[in-house]
């Protein structure tokens, strides 16, 4: 009980140092200002998931954690001595929609689709119970359907 505690805490620590404080950093330095911060995020966002699902993690709490830091991030993000530093190294005015609707759907997307990718399907067929990951089902069909 105790070994799982620290494994699940060691686990959130390294996903949360991961994709909270190296990748949207990364990403805001390559794209700055544009509006193309949302779609890598977005992509960014299933490629956490996937992470997740094979380091069998489900961000049941992972998900109001992150949320709280980007909220404090986005926060920090747009206190004046942050823009005004921000908008003398890149020379353009920081948009705050840009960074809010990129950082908030980066979330929702990389906890949507861990709990998706992990979501199984049980059904009763000739052979027995069968479970079934629920992306699998939906690309191939359900073993031994109708």
């Amino acid at each position: 009980m105790i070994a799982g505690l620290i494994v699940w805490i060691l686990k959130s620590i390294f996903l949360l140092g991961l994709l909270q404080f190296c990748v949207p950093v990364l990403i805001n330095a390559v794209t700055l200002n544009s509006w193309w911060k949302l779609p890598v995020m977005l992509v960014l966002g299933v490629l956490a998931g996937i992470l997740m699902t094979w380091m069998h993690y489900v961000p049941y709490l992972l998900i109001f954690v992150w949320f709280s830091l980007t909220h404090h991030t986005l926060a920090a993000t747009f206190k004046p001595e942050f823009k005004e530093q921000f908008e003398d190294n890149t020379g353009v005015p920081i948009r705050e929609a840009v960074f809010k609707v990129s950082a908030y759907a980066y979330v929702i997307v990389a906890c949507a689709s861990a709990y998706f990718f992990q979501a199984e399907i049980v059904r009763q067929g000739a052979s027995g119970r069968v479970v079934v990951p629920l992306w699998s089902a939906l690309l191939h069909g359900l073993p031994g359907g109708p």
